[in-house]
Formats: structure tokens, sequence, C-alpha cells
């Protein structure tokens, strides 16, 4: 399957028996949901360079993907995307989400930690618009939701509204014990200098040596770090607190270490959108 300047090739016989079927190969909802789960590798055409995806990131904690986990997964995949299926619709918004995907993958598989960054972003700005009607569906209110999403969207700051929503609604869509989910993070001492100013209002569990900076973060508070990073970093010069290179040297090895969290907070908050419902508790 091929998006923008990438092509999926399968990493297993289930998938690649999979997507040789016509009805399937140009569903870019499934074949999100398989890269995310660990199926494909990706090779970058332009580049006639190839990365092996084998991180499952449908579930939290890394767990590498393994043949027989994919072939389960796709077992459960193929009952729920038959050619007729409602879920075909949104095919354009699921293709921007794949090849976001790819492009974030590439990079931080071939060591380019800043582009990586971005892309990961980039992929929480397009998922966010998502999330009123993601939210509206899971709270099974319709009535309450329109009144929850007016008032807030009422309260929002210009051009935050969405990323402010989706931060909210998270706590929605996700279990109690993924919201207490912690990744960890580890910053040299000056590392830490450079981006304290991104950690500034959020609460941390912490130890700190003269060498490094350990704390720990969980999804939410993950994404929102990435979110004050890309605030800090890309709009350098709008007179809030930014990183400065004076400080933060390498970037390129800063956002290398730790970008893993924040792809793996972002997959992992796409296999909830793009799961349908009643498969979720049989995977």
């Amino acid at each position: 399957m091929k998006v923008g300047d990438y092509r999926l090739l399968p990493n297993y016989r289930s998938s690649k028996t999979y997507f040789s079927t016509p009805i399937y190969k140009d569903l870019p909802q499934a074949a999100l949901l398989i890269l995310l789960k660990g199926g494909f590798e990706i090779e970058k055409i332009s580049q006639q360079k190839k990365v092996r995806q084998k991180i499952d990131y449908t579930n939290l904690g890394e767990r590498s993907s393994s043949s027989k986990r994919v072939g389960d997964y796709l077992s459960k995949i193929i009952t729920v995307f038959p050619p007729d299926m409602e879920s075909r619709k949104n095919i354009s918004f699921y293709k921007s989400i794949l090849v976001e995907a790819c492009a974030c993958l590439y990079a931080i598989n071939t060591r380019q930690g800043t582009i990586a960054m971005l892309h990961c972003y980039r992929l929480l700005e397009r998922i966010a618009f998502a999330m009123p009607l993601v939210y509206a569906q899971r709270s099974g209110d319709f009535k309450r939701s329109f009144d929850v999403i007016k008032s807030f969207f009422a309260n929002c700051e210009k051009n935050s509204g969405e990323l402010a929503f989706f931060k909210t609604s998270l706590t929605t869509i996700f279990e109690d014990f993924e919201k207490e989910f912690k990744f960890s993070y580890t910053l040299s001492a000056q590392e830490k200098d450079a981006l304290q100013p991104c950690l500034k209002n959020i609460t941390l569990q912490q130890t700190e040596t003269e060498s490094q900076f350990r704390f720990e973060l969980t999804v939410i508070q993950s994404i929102e770090f990435l979110i004050n990073i890309r605030n800090s970093f890309f709009h350098a010069l709008s007179g809030k607190p930014h990183i400065s290179l004076e400080f933060l040297i390498t970037p390129d090895a800063t956002f290398q270490t730790i970008t893993p969290n924040f792809i793996h907070s972002i997959m992992f908050t796409i296999t909830k959108i793009a799961e349908p419902i009643f498969i979720k508790n049989n995977i």
C-alpha cells in the first residue's frame, strides 16, 4: 500500500495475505491499525530505504510485535471491516493520519528526533479535531455531550479550542488503568534546564542527581509536555519562554530520546479512535 512518499510492506505472512485481498488493500483505517500493531515495514520511496515498525502501539508499555500477535489482531480486523461497512467512510481522514504516522515512525527509526517530534505533533493536531465526535460517541449521551462541548468551546481561548478539548476528552475515552500508566523520562542536567519551562505546570514524580533528571508522566501529561515543547521550540519569537539553542545544544539527540514516549502516547490514542468500539474488548 502506497501513501505519499511511503510504501507499507508486510512484516508477516498474515498481513501480506490480508492486504493482497482487493477489498482491503486500499482501506487506510485498517492499514493504520495494523501499522500501529507492528505489522508493516515502512519504505521511503524517494530514498529507497526501509525501516521495520516492530512496536505494538495498541497497548501501553513497550511491547514488540510478533507474527502471532499481528495474526490474532488481523482475525478481529477482518470481521470488522467488510467492504460494505460504515467504517469505510472518513477514508481521507484516515489516509492523512496514515501518511503522518509513516513519516513519524520512519523519522524516529532513522534517528531524526526533531522531524519525528514535528510529525508527532502534526498527528496530534489532526486527531484533535475528531475528538468532539469521539467524545459524543463514547459518552453515550448525545444531549449531555452537546452541552459539554458547547460550554467548553465557549470558554476556550481563540485557536486553542481543539487541543484543550482534546486533553479533556482523553479522560473520557481512556480506562482508569490507561489514565494511570506512566512513561519514564531521563534528561541530562543541561537538557533539564532547557526544557524545565515546558514542565512548569505538570505535576511530576521525579528524582534528580548532579548529572541526570528522571521523571514520570502519564499519557495525558506526556501529550501536554509535547504541546508545551512545540509552543516553546517552534514559536521561539512569540514572547513566551522559549527553548534556546544556547542551552539545548543538540536538539535532535534530545528529541530522539524523549519523542518515543510522545509517539507511543499519540499512537495509542489513535487506536482508541480508530478501533471500532465493539471489538475493543476482544483484542
